[in-house]
């Protein structure tokens, strides 16, 4: 990490998004083309992620409802 964003007061993203699961109706997908490119297992990825979705699936998915992507 780059030392401005060590040295920022705020939350680490991964603390933000578990308050959001927390707070209401969230869902987060890894990118299977990512997974795939880092040789990425499921067992990899931190309990925060739900599942792995390709791009299509994705937007999908996520069509009824409001999107952030990371």
């Amino acid at each position: 990490q780059a030392p401005v964003v060590r040295a920022h007061p705020g939350l680490h993203w991964s603390e933000l998004l578990r308050q959001a699961k927390d707070v209401g109706e969230v869902d987060i997908q890894a990118c299977a083309l990512s997974m795939d490119m880092f040789h990425m297992k499921r067992e990899d990825l931190d309990g925060l992620v739900d599942g792995i979705e390709g791009v299509a699936a994705f937007i999908a998915s996520a069509a009824e409802g409001q999107v952030v992507f990371i």
